[in-house]
């Protein structure tokens, strides 16, 4: 991982790495690049992806499990754990 990239860079780096490596569909790239969005703000504006500890995304998703249902935390933690790996 590189820990210098912002929010913002490694967005932008795993939204080409979805559309080149992963083939999926244009509904599951905007849905993912939301999610890892959505991550980042809850996050903070000073924070980076390298930062983002298992508690903030645990905490988030007990955020999320007020205003989503488990279909969508489901999709939401994929998209984060895909993000991880990619980085």
């Amino acid at each position: 991982m590189n820990r210098d990239w912002t929010w913002t860079r490694a967005v932008r780096d795993f939204e080409l790495f979805l559309r080149a490596e992963r083939s999926q569909s244009v509904h599951t790239r905007r849905a993912y690049l939301s999610d890892v969005r959505q991550l980042a703000k809850f996050a903070g504006p000073e924070s980076a992806p390298a930062q983002t500890t298992t508690r903030l995304i645990r905490a988030w998703l007990v955020e999320l499990q007020k205003r989503c249902g488990p279909a969508t935390r489901a999709r939401k933690l994929a998209a984060v754990r895909q993000f991880y790996r990619f980085l």
